[in-house]
Parts: structure tokens; C-alpha cells; sequence
């Protein structure tokens, strides 16, 4: 018995499974090549067009975590940390940061600044006054 006010949940036809699967197949691009692969290369290798992947995966972000799903987290965790704590050493290097920060304690405290977008005003980068 469905309640009131919710409709059960809408099954993919299978077309729409089988596209989904070719796409994911396709983006395995995103493994090699990296996060910035080519969205239209990997509509040209599905064999669909480039709505079909914003249906399926509207942002790349969307598209890049289904593509590691599988392979879990830890690859793309293991591909930033690879690419970013190299740049995140030369600043520590430069002098522009506290002597004895490690690469990865810059990076942690990076990603903690966005931590609070959802909720501090200070996020929204619309506003034209400084921030205090």
C-alpha cells in the first residue's frame, strides 16, 4: 500500500540502465587521464550524445564520483593528495606559510575553510564588501 502524498519510486527503464552503464564504462577516461577529461570524448566513446550525460550525471562532480564509486574513495583521495601535495610543499617551501607545516596539514586545513559554506554568509563570493 502506497501512503498518501508519495508516489513509490520510479524504476529506470532499461535503456536508460544500459546508457548509464556504457557511460560509466566510457568515463573509465577519468581514471587515467584525470578529473578533467573530455566530457565530449567520453559522449563520443558511449556512442550517445552529450544530454545523455547531463541526464545521467548533471555536474562533472557527479559523473567523476560514480566513475570512482567502484573503485572507491580511496583512488580519489590517492589522485589529490598525488597532485596536491607537491603544490602544497612549495608553498610551505616559499616561506608563505608557518615554518614546520606539513604539505598534508595545509591541505586538511584548506579543505576545513569549506567546511562552513553552507552556513556562514561570508560564503557567498556574490557579495562585494570585504569580508571582516
Amino acid at each position: 500500500m502506497v501512503s498518501a502524498g508519495k508516489a513509490p519510486p520510479r524504476t529506470k527503464r532499461a535503456d536508460a540502465v544500459r546508457n548509464r552503464q556504457t557511460l560509466l564504462a566510457a568515463a573509465e577516461v577519468v581514471v587515467t587521464s584525470g578529473v578533467d577529461a573530455p566530457i565530449r570524448q567520453i559522449a563520443a566513446k558511449a556512442g550517445v550524445g552529450l544530454g545523455t550525460i547531463y541526464r545521467h550525471f548533471p555536474t562533472r562532480a557527479d559523473l567523476v564520483t560514480a566513475v570512482y564509486r567502484p573503485h572507491g574513495f580511496a583512488a580519489l583521495l590517492s589522485y589529490f593528495l598525488d597532485r596536491l601535495e607537491p603544490v602544497c610543499a612549495q608553498l610551505v617551501g616559499a616561506g608563505d606559510i608557518r615554518t614546520g607545516t606539513r604539505p598534508y596539514e595545509l591541505m586538511r586545513g584548506i579543505g576545513n575553510l569549506y567546511i562552513g559554506r553552507d552556513t556562514d554568509p561570508r560564503y557567498d563570493l556574490s557579495q562585494t564588501d570585504p569580508l571582516p
